[in-house]
């Protein structure tokens, strides 16, 4: 278990993971992403700024998430805040309020 992981909770059919700013998400979320993450950060242009969905390609957004884009933003931010992904947030959003991210 990631130290920045502080716990995990099997209450549900499936095993959740807890950050430490204690928002619960699914594990199959939490691999997968950070799986997609570490896979494409490294192709990422240095000094581009970019979202978590052009990080992850579209496909992976549209199909590999599940519907669930709010969830997979919220943690993927969470994933770089803790230095679980190569990825550093700018403090910025895009026009449509989506987190701003370069490749560390």
């Amino acid at each position: 278990m990631s130290p920045a992981i502080i716990m995990e909770k099997a209450e549900a059919p499936e095993q959740v993971y807890v950050l430490v700013d204690g928002r619960w998400f699914r594990k199959e979320l939490v691999d997968s992403l950070t799986a997609q993450i570490v896979a494409r950060a490294p192709l990422l242009p240095r000094g581009r700024a970019c979202t978590l969905r052009q990080i992850c390609g579209e496909e992976y957004w549209l199909c590999g998430i599940d519907d669930e884009p709010n969830e997979a933003g919220s943690c993927g931010l969470r994933l770089c805040r803790a230095g679980l992904v190569p990825l550093v947030d700018t403090g910025k959003k895009n026009s449509e309020n989506h987190h701003l991210y370069l490749a560390e």
